[in-house]
């Protein structure tokens, strides 16, 4: 499996690099800095990147970043070396009841299978505090940026599911295909390595039954909407 970092911020396309850069600015840039001492978590943390980013966007909080895959967390254990405010696991019991203010998960749940996704939303519920606030972001998979996601990923997997014509086509048109291929990422771990059949909308009728979305943001352009945006972020409050 390639690292964590190789298939975002590091990747050999510096188109790519600056777009999850730019993704990475905008999710963080969200809420306002606070000085409080606060409790963040970094809900599927990869290799503890964003958490390494807000460390400084809000300087006096305590982090925990979740990352249950373990090659991605010895990836992040070397991240976040010496940055104590940074607490790792490996699962969501070592998280307390009602003990964290903000929730951040990005680039996470298009990953997910319905029943995991469901889980997953139930633990931010269980963790994030009454009025406690969830920072949600996605990549759009759908319209306008299916085709252009379509046509870079052509240039380097020609064949594979999400570079194919008719299934650019579909999801181009609003109706991504619903066959995606599922491959654990480590054991126990249901896993879309894919992106293509991904669709936020059926996301936001899921959230919606939980939470209460305050706005929703897209990125790397914050003005033109999911039409042409590549990524999308909810900011909800429980």
């Amino acid at each position: 499996m390639s690292s964590y970092a190789s298939l975002t911020l590091h990747d050999r396309s510096s188109v790519k690099r600056w777009f999850q850069r730019r993704r990475l600015r905008v999710a963080i840039e969200l809420l306002d800095a606070s000085e409080e001492s606060i409790a963040i978590c970094d809900y599927g943390a990869g290799n503890a990147e964003v958490s390494k980013h807000l460390a400084t966007h809000f300087p006096n909080a305590r982090f925990v970043a979740f990352e249950p895959t373990p090659i991605f967390m010895e990836e992040a254990r070397e991240n976040v070396a010496g940055l104590d405010q940074i607490h790792l696991v490996a699962s969501t019991s070592d998280i307390g009841d009602h003990s964290i203010d903000i929730l951040y998960c990005l680039e996470v749940l298009e990953h997910l299978p319905l029943a995991e996704t469901i889980a997953a939303l139930d633990e931010f519920d269980r963790i994030l505090r009454p009025g406690g606030t969830a920072v949600i972001g996605v990549p759009v998979e759908i319209w306008i940026p299916a085709l252009y996601r379509g046509l870079f990923r052509m240039t380097r997997r020609w064949g594979q599911p999400d570079s194919t014509p008719l299934n650019i086509i579909r999801a181009t048109l609003g109706f991504p295909p619903k066959d995606r291929e599922m491959i654990p990422i480590a054991t126990g771990i249901p896993y879309y390595h894919l992106h293509i059949g991904f669709d936020h909308r059926r996301l936001r009728r899921l959230l919606e039954t939980r939470f209460r979305t305050m706005s929703a943001t897209t990125s790397p352009f914050m003005a033109l909407g999911t039409l042409l945006n590549s990524e999308l972020y909810w900011v909800c409050r429980k």
